[in-house]
């Protein structure tokens, strides 16, 4: 029986987590990065195969959508909402509630990356991301925003969405954001936060490490509409 690269990632995973609970160990700092390690992993293969199952589908979906006359909300959805019916959903939100434990147990960045890009821009704090969603951005944006439900819009001309609350990978906002290429990340450090809304106005750049972002003021950045 053929078992493709993805479905094999998910036994190395399922197999470790196995393992690693076998040697749990009360205030062991190894064993909570190794827990770790194995949930981030577990969680790259959840986002690499809803971008798979979204390009294999969402073809037809469109097409078969526009030809029946299908609302174009309805059509836009339909392999999202698919996904998350699943029980990838489901183990999607598990590792969303452990990761700030382990996070704090092994004193790892603050920053939660769901999607993963370099991108610099001008800074828009709002407190919820639905009440700008429907809005278009004329230049490069950085939404800071401290509660996202989930289900929104990523606006247009936004290049990153950075916050303070924990949606799932599967979310229709992180799959928005990692199939049109925006950074998106969640921030457990309150302090980090608020200084990053305090830069209103103020270009910055967004650069990845391996556990953190690291976030930078920008002088002169080049101001390219859309």
């Amino acid at each position: 029986m053929h078992v493709n690269c993805k479905q094999r990632n998910l036994i190395y995973c399922t197999k470790d987590w196995y393992r690693i609970c076998e040697s749990c160990k009360a205030s062991d700092s190894q064993w909570a990065l190794q827990t770790k390690a194995i949930l981030d992993r577990l969680q790259l293969v959840l986002a690499e195969r809803s971008q798979y199952h979204h390009k294999k589908i969402q073809p037809s979906v469109q097409y078969l959508g526009n030809f029946l006359g299908v609302q174009k909300l309805a059509i836009d959805t339909f392999t999202e909402e698919l996904i998350r019916v699943g029980s990838s959903a489901i183990l999607s939100i598990l590792i969303n509630h452990f990761d700030p434990i382990l996070r704090k147990a092994t004193n790892l960045g603050c920053w939660q990356v769901i999607s993963p890009e370099e991108v610099s821009g001008f800074v828009t704090s709002v407190n919820e991301l639905s009440t700008i969603q429907n809005k278009v951005y004329r230049k490069p944006t950085i939404i800071v925003a401290k509660r996202i439900a989930g289900d929104e819009e990523i606006p247009e001309g936004v290049v990153a969405v950075l916050t303070t609350d924990t949606p799932d990978v599967l979310s229709h906002v992180s799959i928005r954001a990692r199939n049109n290429k925006v950074c998106f990340a969640t921030c457990f450090d309150q302090n980090v936060f608020m200084d990053l809304s305090g830069k209103e106005g103020k270009a910055i750049s967004i650069r990845l490490l391996p556990t953190n972002l690291m976030i930078r003021l920008v002088q002169n950045l080049p101001i390219l509409k859309f």
